[in-house]
């Protein structure tokens, strides 16, 4: 018989791990439905999300991720009863969801640590010149590096790095808003060159904790925070394949082109460094 696998963010163990300590029940945790859409679903924990998807548009640092089939029946499972319950061992090896009655066996738990190693020779090459990409927002300004509000986020001024946040966050429509997507990219290249000033973190925590965006945005900018991403975020920086580049191009409506908006503007910003 095959065994059965599920993907696992490093932020849902931490998650969870958290929980359980002022959890009533030995090793299980009750989830109750935030949010269902077509390609995944969110379960909130604590104030926190965890995002439940298949493995088609890539791992998410606060996700658990399987195969389609599993997914698809869990997600029925879930949208009848609107509350998930979690077991598993202190140690993780293994997992099981309950929803409505059925039961989801996983054998082999897979950790996704959601840390990122930037390939150099991408940096250094043509690729993140000239590409013409369909975002949410005009970014056309950043690219050009032609921008005041972007110089704000590079300063070392509390004020402006404020102003320059407040301007990006929440700026958008849908459930991750582009000027979120594009801070995310930003973060991921900070987290590897430094390019952003000390204050500009805890700034941002502050902002995030006032609420100035959607629940899943705040998941994804709290991860980056926490310098972990999505794995198309680390193929696309850790690679120099083509596939990786589109993977994350068609990643949601606009945001995978949004989150690449933001990584090109860190790259042009390492190359003057």
């Amino acid at each position: 018989m095959k065994m059965k696998s599920v993907k696992i963010g490093s932020l849902v163990k931490k998650m969870l791990s958290v929980s359980l300590v002022h959890s009533s029940m030995k090793n299980e945790i009750e989830l109750k439905v935030h949010s269902v859409f077509q390609s995944g679903f969110n379960m909130q924990i604590d104030n926190q999300l965890i995002f439940i998807g298949n493995l088609e548009k890539g791992i998410t640092p606060f996700g658990l991720h399987m195969e389609t089939s599993e997914f698809l029946r869990l997600k029925e499972a879930v949208k009848m009863e609107k509350k998930l319950s979690v077991f598993f061992p202190p140690t993780f090896h293994t997992m099981t969801l309950l929803a409505n009655g059925e039961t989801f066996h996983f054998d082999e738990v897979e950790e996704h640590d959601g840390n990122l190693t930037i390939h150099q020779p991408f940096v250094e090459s043509k690729k993140i010149q000239g590409i013409k990409l369909l975002t949410g927002l005009d970014f056309t300004e950043e690219l050009e590096e032609n921008s005041e509000t972007l110089s704000c986020l590079f300063s070392t001024n509390e004020e402006k790095i404020e102003r320059g946040l407040t301007y990006y966050l929440g700026r958008g429509c849908g459930l991750t808003p582009s000027g979120d997507d594009f801070l995310v990219g930003l973060l991921s290249v900070d987290s590897h060159f430094n390019l952003l000033d000390s204050q500009f973190y805890p700034i941002l925590e502050k902002l995030l904790h006032e609420r100035r965006t959607t629940d899943v945005s705040t998941m994804y900018l709290r991860a980056a925070l926490q310098k972990k991403f999505s794995s198309l975020i680390i193929d696309f920086l850790s690679q120099t394949h083509e596939s990786s580049f589109l993977a994350l191009l068609a990643s949601g409506s606009t945001s995978g082109a949004d989150t690449m908006a933001g990584i090109f503007v860190g790259m042009k910003r390492t190359l003057k460094t």
